[in-house]
């Protein structure tokens, strides 16, 4: 999932919490490359319920902000 990556600290949270949070709720894992790497992609992995749910939990975010 390609989000630009100043939107990134809005999904990772202070101190990855958010991302966290993210990850339980959803059961998926959720990757976010840290600020020093120049890549817009977000990788998510699980089971196909879990990414699905995870994709809209961050569409969410991105769209909020």
């Amino acid at each position: 999932m390609n989000i630009e990556k100043v939107y990134h600290p809005f999904i990772t949270g202070a101190y990855n919490k958010l991302v966290g949070e993210l990850m339980q709720e959803t059961g998926a894992r959720i990757n976010v490359p840290p600020p020093s790497v120049n890549k817009t992609e977000i990788v998510i992995t699980g089971e196909k319920e879990q990414v699905a749910l995870a994709m809209a939990k961050i569409k969410k975010i991105y769209e909020e902000k």
